[in-house]
């Protein structure tokens, strides 16, 4: 595409359309998603055919639908928590440019406002649905911990720290770890872009001359907080159980402190 100003009598200039390398872009974002589709299906085909061999065909099933059963709960439920929490950032921040704010001023934040004013709506269900696929895809490992605490047992055999049955520490235990690490992680991606929005919009400036955090900006990173804090101290909970499970000291095992 040539562009030429009728009153200026210089060379053309060439000025390549924004249109183009949008589309460039995403050509390359469908590139890599049709590579790892590939090599996904690859591997899964792999696995059919082995389990096809030895007649465990509905083993690769059980499997196979797990996998996926894990991938669209986990991913909704990671879509649902980014995007509420996206579209209240938007709704609490105050949408002032940070030109209006006297002594502040930050030309990426007034670029994202201009653009955001009739794109928001898609940014946030984009951003949602790219971290929700990354959180439902990462679910999909946690089939075989799935699996052991769908079919869980009683062994009747208590352990004498906690009085828990041994089996809820072959079935139940690694099942509760994955929903610990997908909840926290989870959580703080979503603190992290929620506070990035609060920043974009306005409802946190961080200058040189100006410290501003509007109210409701607080309470909403105060909540989000608050549940990485309980997050953490399940964890900590789920964590006292390893003393079982300890090397250090003279035998294996929990001993005294």
């Amino acid at each position: 595409m040539i562009h030429r100003d009728p009153d200026d009598q210089g060379p053309a200039v060439p000025i390549r359309p924004a249109r183009r390398r949008i589309w460039t872009r995403v050509l390359v974002v469908v590139l890599v998603v049709v590579a790892m589709t590939l090599r996904g299906a690859a591997v899964l085909w792999t696995d059919f055919l082995w389990f096809s061999s030895v007649d465990r065909s509905s083993v690769w099933r059980t499997i196979l639908f797990n996998r996926i059963g894990l991938v669209v709960v986990a991913g909704i439920l990671a879509v649902a928590f980014i995007a509420i929490n996206l579209f209240l950032a938007e709704r609490l921040s105050p949408r002032l440019t940070v030109a209006s704010i006297e002594g502040a001023r930050d030309e990426m934040v007034e670029r994202f406002q201009m653009m955001a004013e009739a794109y928001a709506t898609r940014i946030y269900v984009g951003v949602a649905l790219f971290f929700g696929l990354l959180m439902g895809l990462g679910a999909s490992g946690l089939w075989q911990d799935f699996l052991l605490f769908q079919n869980s047992q009683s062994f009747g055999v208590p352990d004498p720290v906690f009085a828990n049955d041994v089996g809820f520490y072959v079935f139940r235990l690694p099942f509760w770890r994955d929903l610990f690490q997908f909840g926290f992680q989870l959580v703080v991606w979503t603190t992290f872009l929620t506070a990035a929005l609060h920043y974009l919009n306005g409802g946190i400036v961080v200058q040189q001359d100006v410290r501003r955090i509007s109210s409701g900006v607080k309470v909403h990173l105060s909540v989000l907080l608050a549940i990485v804090a309980l997050l953490k101290a399940w964890g900590y909970r789920l964590d006292q159980y390893d003393l079982l499970f300890s090397n250090r000291g003279a035998v294996l095992g929990a001993t005294y402190t």
